[in-house]
């Protein structure tokens, strides 16, 4: 019986020939910028939360707002981007396994690319469907924040979580070729470790961007 090919896994194998690392990279970060730039001036009100201002002073605390938040928002995809690099180096080292560094790194871009462009459907839906920013943190409509928005806990439930955890599995079943046994072991000590990451991330970033203008902050 033929072997049923699961969403992704070719172009999974794919990068074990040919990793194109950089047009991976530009990919990712342009897709992160994107993310940003709907977030403020789609999703975002160019009024809110900065009563009293004219509109010649709005629009450069805009642009210059846009500006901060890309870089911070790139900064901190490449960060987690390369947490996800060592931690599939340590997984394929431990499962006595090999890989590439140049096929791992391409691995996890493009795993970052799927989940990044899933956010910004995301994001698209809740503008169709008029959401409030308000109800989630960091626009996690696909999570348990629709019912306790203001539980951290369970805002980092949901399934984006799942699908990073998935896309993981599949990186390390199909680049570095690990046995079925260690890539669930892997996955299953993925979930608590994105988990835990996620929730520390929104954490820091509710103490230091707790601001009015609320929607800077994802």
């Amino acid at each position: 019986m033929k072997e049923m090919r699961l969403p992704f896994q070719k172009s999974f194998e794919r990068l074990t020939q040919y990793p194109p690392l950089k047009m991976l990279a530009l990919v990712v970060t342009a897709l992160v910028v994107l993310r940003v730039a709907i977030g403020m001036f789609i999703v975002i009100p160019n009024d809110a939360g900065i009563e009293g201002l004219t509109a010649g002073i709005i629009n450069p605390i805009l642009v210059l707002g846009f500006l901060v938040r890309a870089l911070m928002s790139a900064a901190l995809n490449w960060l987690i981007i390369m947490s996800l690099f060592l931690l599939v180096l340590i997984y394929v080292r431990v499962s006595k396994r090999f890989i590439k560094e140049d096929v791992a790194l391409s691995g996890v871009i493009f795993l970052m690319i799927i989940i990044t462009v899933y956010r910004i459907i995301l994001q698209f839906i809740q503008v169709i469907f008029d959401i409030p920013i308000q109800t989630t943190r960091g626009f996690s409509i696909d999570s348990l924040a629709l019912l306790n928005p203001d539980n951290l806990w369970i805002s980092k439930i949901g399934l984006d979580l799942f699908l990073q955890v998935g896309l993981l599995g599949m990186l390390l079943k199909y680049t570095a070729k690990l046995p079925k046994k260690d890539v669930i072991m892997w996955m299953l000590i993925s979930v608590v470790v994105l988990y835990l990451s996620g929730v520390g991330i929104e954490y820091l970033n509710h103490l230091h961007f707790n601001y009015r203008f609320d929607g800077w902050r994802y």
